[in-house]
């Protein structure tokens, strides 16, 4: 009996302990190198095989990046889709019998014979990048929401109502994607819908319409970008308002996002001077310069938008600015990457000196 009990302990000793499963698999008695060759089985099966996502009558295969850990990789490049921890993975399961002092191991090691245990693999999943590639293979499931907005009407602010819609559950996805992982399982995903009502009612909205009237009453007549002149219009603010939460109670703030992309459409391409590189031409065996190289500009996006917002936010009441100044940048050419962007079609000699003076 003694000499049973010792060849159990030594046996174990580099094992996982019995009546354990890891997902759906018996880890029963594993070394940490079989742990790691089942989790890339499973990681390569991932790969292969995919992710099928179904919705009503059609389904499709997600195919995604599955990443094990290699302490060789940097490690912003274990960051994928689904990264699964092998070594963590191991670690956890030998947790068990094997983190404490001689008894209580040895204890551990004779309570498996009795009782099953179940371990989770670690594995960690970039939840919207999933979301990303279900939304990009079922555009259908979308009917995105819409909130109130501002409009004008004869020069009178007033309130278009919201809309509600319908998206894919995105955490009943999720669910069953983990659910799937956690049992080393290739994930089906069935996705259903749900209804969404906008977070903002038309009376929300209509308590903001004397603070929209404000803001346009603050609105510059033009905006000037060096020599491009924009004339301004009480829509184009109402078109970078929108309403959010401060401190659970509806407030009206200007959308940085809507401001760029209105000066990207409206505005930059106009003012855009591309940045020419210095050019040559081959005349009579010589080199003769045919375009010197000049300095381009472009708009300050980023900065030319908070120029808009600090206008808009001044809390000087008078006299109101005439002009928003916008900020404009000069560029430089590129450098010249090869021969053939000075149109120099070949190359004859090339030599290379190391001139250090006269002795």
């Amino acid at each position: 009996g003694i000499s049973a009990a010792s060849a159990f302990v030594r046996y174990t000793d580099e094992r996982s302990v019995a009546n354990l499963t890891l997902g759906k698999e018996d880890a029963s008695y594993m070394t940490r190198g079989d742990i790691i060759s089942l989790l890339d089985r499973y990681r390569q099966s991932l790969k292969k095989d995919g992710i099928t996502v179904a919705y009503q009558e059609k389904t499709v295969t997600l195919y995604p990046e599955v990443i094990s850990f290699n302490p060789d990789l940097p490690e912003n490049q274990l960051a994928d889709i689904i990264f699964i921890d092998a070594e963590k993975t191991a670690d956890a399961l030998f947790s068990i019998g094997h983190s404490g002092s001689y008894w209580p191991n040895i204890a551990d090691r004779i309570g498996s014979l009795f009782a099953e245990r179940k371990i989770d693999p670690v594995i960690s999943v970039d939840e919207d990048a999933f979301i990303t590639a279900v939304r990009q293979s079922y555009p259908d499931t979308e009917d995105l929401v819409t909130e109130p907005s501002f409009k004008l009407q004869d020069r009178a602010v007033i309130v278009s109502d919201g809309q509600a819609g319908t998206q894919f559950d995105r955490k009943a996805a999720l669910f069953q994607l983990r659910e799937a992982l956690t049992q080393l399982e290739r994930p089906h995903v069935a996705l259903t819908q749900t209804f969404r009502s906008p977070k903002f009612t038309r009376s929300d909205a209509e308590r903001l319409v004397p603070e929209t009237e404000r803001l346009i009453s603050k609105l510059p007549r033009t905006m000037n970008a060096g020599s491009f002149n924009k004339v301004l219009s009480s829509g184009d603010v109402i078109g970078w308002m929108t309403i959010a939460k401060s401190n659970d109670t509806p407030s009206l703030t200007i959308d940085r996002e809507k401001i760029l992309s209105f000066l990207s459409s409206e505005v930059s391409p106009h003012v855009a001077i591309e940045a020419q590189q210095l050019k040559f031409e081959l005349v009579q065996g010589k080199l003769r310069a045919i375009q010197a190289p000049t300095r381009g500009r472009q708009l300050h996006l980023e900065q030319s938008a908070q120029n808009i917002i600090n206008a808009l936010q001044s809390d000087v009441v008078q006299p109101v600015p005439q002009t928003i100044e916008l900020t404009v940048e000069e560029t430089a050419p590129q450098p010249l990457a090869d021969y053939s962007d000075i149109q120099i079609e070949d190359v004859v000699a090339s030599a290379e000196t190391d001139f250090r003076g006269s002795p």
